[in-house]
């Protein structure tokens, strides 16, 4: 289908065989405290002088909190009955979990992905994504299109690395007021764990949500179609007729 239409099926990270694909991790914790600090500079959080006092001198402005959440708490109860403590704290943590997981899902789901390799000689991607050997690999001739044609501009090398793409610096600037990376859905898309280096992959990224599972976009004449060493005669009858 590839061949004969002359596109790429771009489809969602949630199809793929690493669950961990467009995944983000976010350290809700520190972005909060980061969302403490800007909001004490700007005067907007609803509480208590002498709170607000207490975190502007504390280095730990969640502790601070919980600290004033105990003391207003305590004063409410009667003597001797204890209260609930790290609220603020356990809230960060639960939260941020939730919030990694819907970033994540919601990622997974709505960017779209193709999936491409350096070099067609790369031995394990035969076993693994051309059918033992029995498939094909058509190679495109990216460097002769011109450089401002989109799938150049899209098409992005994978950074191998030990950690998922992090968030919390991106959501941190934003509590600062200095505007959101628009970039964020890239960056997450073509970051995977090195355990994947060999793949030695590149990836058009489509962003743009869709209601369709996938999308196609165009692709130039292939340049080389390369086939497998256990493809069957029949079927190298077939692609090199209708390649010819």
């Amino acid at each position: 289908e590839n061949l004969r239409k002359k596109t790429v099926r771009l489809c969602p990270a949630s199809d793929f065989n690493d669950v961990h694909d467009t995944t983000v991790s976010v350290n809700f914790a520190e972005s909060f405290t980061h969302y403490l600090h800007a909001n004490q500079a700007t005067g907007t959080l609803p509480l208590p002088t002498d709170a607000l006092a207490r975190m502007k001198r504390s280095s730990d402005p969640i502790g601070a909190l919980d600290a004033a959440l105990e003391k207003h708490l305590q004063s409410q109860r009667p003597e001797g009955e204890t209260v609930q403590k790290d609220f603020f704290r356990n809230l960060a943590k639960t939260e941020g979990e939730k919030l990694t997981r819907h970033i994540s899902d919601e990622m997974q789901r709505g960017i779209k992905i193709a999936c491409f390799c350096e070099s067609g000689t790369v031995a394990p991607l035969w076993g693994n994504y051309a059918d033992s050997h029995k498939g094909f690999c058509i190679e495109y001739p990216f460097a002769d299109l011109p450089r401002n044609d989109y799938r150049v501009f899209w098409l992005l090398p994978v950074h191998y690395t030990t950690e998922r793409f992090n968030l919390t610096d991106a959501l941190s600037r934003m509590y600062r007021g200095e505007g959101a990376n628009l970039f964020i859905a890239w960056l997450a898309a073509i970051h995977k764990s090195r355990e994947w280096a060999s793949e030695r992959e590149w990836r058009l990224v489509n962003v743009l949500r869709t209601n369709s599972k996938a999308v196609e976009w165009t692709m130039p004449t292939p340049s080389r179609l390369l086939l497998g060493c256990r493809m069957a005669t029949g079927r190298v009858k077939f692609f090199v007729s209708g390649a010819s």
